[in-house]
């Protein structure tokens, strides 16, 4: 009897081989999937993730790569501590001189070569009015594009997510503010003639005149190749404003104030965010002396912890590079990317680009370090709405407004 019930317990060798197989294929079922199964840019086995981009380091715009480098500091940072749930990300930026046409060749070979996860931060408008519909196309997250103009506010793109906000609400909110609190009554805008200035230029008068009694009394571009700006300066003396808003890159903005101030004009002049950085006004300080800039981030120079902490990163991972508000833009954008990559690869999870979009679009007016607010839907991308407004004052910046909604531009 004892005999018998032992034997009842034997299985057959047939029987037990078709158990041990489907227990090993559950396994395999539930366990991380292979390198070969993974979405582009993900290594399983080394749990890492590539993603790409470009920058510019040679070129008028040079001092853009201090953007890349913050983003680099930022994913620099993270892989210090063991990575973003233990995940580490490799970053791949190559060199395109801010030429539109490398850029988008760059982006095509990282992509179309399988080779990265998402796009992060690719700087310059000129550039990213030809990358973009590329990747708009290839269904590859963008997070966030080193550029704003006004697209992303008439235009939604379900994979690009940008964060610094629209340039004419930007322009837009500094004109507001100086009526409001200036009592500007004219006002001349001062525009780079390509990507970065026309989306201001297209908008501005409009908007703006919606004050009462309030004029844009002159409309005077420049080209970023400029080298001699005295008939710029001629021009915005003539137009005798009460304030200037001037939105375009470093070298001519710093250098068409100074040929304005040569011609007798000293009124409030107002820059774009990009220009709020050390390495500008050391263009020449005197002539910066007082210039007022429109910020959408938590002030770099500020005692904020976030900030506190971007720059002693800077300091750490990137000391050739100062830690000022152009550098600030691409570490904000890099934080934007590692807190999607926390939800996407929590409990766990290996990061596709599915799950990365489907975190990005949890984020409702969300706090992200130096960013107040971001705000991405399934429907809407709108990223960050509001603005502080800083000074350089005494040879130091100073926090003039704290951050408030911007125009919008839609209406």
């Amino acid at each position: 009897m004892q005999t018998t019930r032992w034997r009842s317990r034997l299985l057959p060798t047939a029987l037990v081989a078709v158990l041990a197989a489907a227990l090993v294929a559950a396994v395999q079922t539930n366990a991380a999937p292979s390198r070969s199964t993974a979405d582009p840019g993900v290594n399983v086995a080394d749990k890492t993730i590539t993603v790409g981009g470009w920058q510019i380091a040679t070129g008028p715009n040079a001092g853009f790569v201090a953007t890349t480098n913050a983003v680099k500091a930022m994913f620099q940072m993270w892989n210090a501590r063991g990575g973003v749930n233990g995940w580490k990300i490799e970053y791949i930026a190559p060199e395109t001189g801010g030429d539109p046409t490398r850029s988008l060749q760059e982006i095509r070979n990282q992509i179309e070569g399988n080779k990265i996860l998402a796009v992060v931060w690719g700087p310059g408008s000129p550039a990213n009015r030809q990358v973009v519909p590329y990747i708009v196309q290839s269904g590859v997250p963008y997070v966030p594009p080193g550029e704003a103009g006004d697209a992303y506010a008439d235009t939604f793109y379900k994979n690009i997510f940008p964060t610094i906000p629209p340039y004419s609400a930007q322009a837009i909110y500094m004109a507001n503010w100086a009526v409001k609190n200036l009592k500007a009554k004219r006002i001349t805008l001062v525009y780079e003639d390509d990507a970065v200035g026309q989306p201001v230029q297209q908008r501005f008068k409009k908007y703006v005149e919606r004050n009462k009694g309030v004029k844009v009394v002159a409309e005077i571009p420049y080209q970023v190749t400029d080298t001699d700006l005295t008939a710029v300066g001629r021009k915005i003396a003539d137009s005798k404003p009460d304030v200037v808003v001037n939105w375009g890159t470093a070298r001519p903005s710093v250098q068409s104030k100074a040929a304005a101030m040569a011609n007798g004009l000293n009124v409030p002049w107002f820059m774009p965010y990009f220009l709020a950085d050390p390495s500008v006004v050391r263009l020449n300080p005197s002539v910066m002396e007082g210039v007022y800039f429109q910020y959408y981030l938590r002030p770099f120079f500020s005692n904020d912890p976030y900030a506190k902490v971007f720059r002693a990163a800077m300091l750490k991972y990137q000391p050739g590079t100062v830690p000022g508000g152009l550098a600030m833009n691409g570490w904000a954008g890099a934080a934007v990317f590692v807190e999607a990559l926390k939800l996407a690869t929590a409990n766990g999870r290996v990061p596709t680009r599915a799950n990365l979009m489907a975190a990005l679009n949890t984020f409702r007016n969300k706090k992200i370090g130096v960013v107040p607010s971001v705000f991405y839907s399934p429907t809407q991308h709108r990223g960050v709405s509001s603005s502080y407004l800083v000074r350089f004052k005494n040879r130091r910046f100073t926090t003039v407004a704290l951050a408030s909604p911007l125009p919008d531009i839609t209406k």
